[in-house]
């Protein structure tokens, strides 16, 4: 199982309730993702993090990750609700099974 974690950089001057209302964008639409296994999303607690929101999501497998960032759902989730609000993102990848062959993932 691959689990896909994306942090990003709010733009200046998006307000605590923007904020809510990504979160409540994400687990709405991402779920609509067959690919996509179980999404968790959430936004910083510390005021010295510059990661103002994350997302992430877990899939059987890099390839299914690939079906799933290629569906139409997500593009639009990108444009419509991530773009407008973050000024960096960076995404990162992890192989979650014990001994699974990162290969097979």
């Amino acid at each position: 199982m691959v689990h896909h974690i994306v942090l990003c950089k709010l733009q200046p001057g998006v307000e605590d309730d923007q904020v809510e209302w990504i979160m409540r964008q994400t687990r709405i639409r991402l779920l609509k993702i067959g690919e996509v296994r179980s999404i968790w999303c959430g936004k910083r607690i510390e005021s010295g993090n510059d990661w103002g929101f994350f997302f992430a999501a877990d899939f059987e497998s890099m390839a299914k990750m690939a079906d799933g960032h290629a569906d139409p759902v997500y593009e639009r989730f990108l444009t419509e609700v991530i773009a407008p609000h973050v000024g960096a993102q960076m995404a990162l990848s992890y192989e979650v099974e014990p001994g699974m062959n990162v290969r097979y993932s």
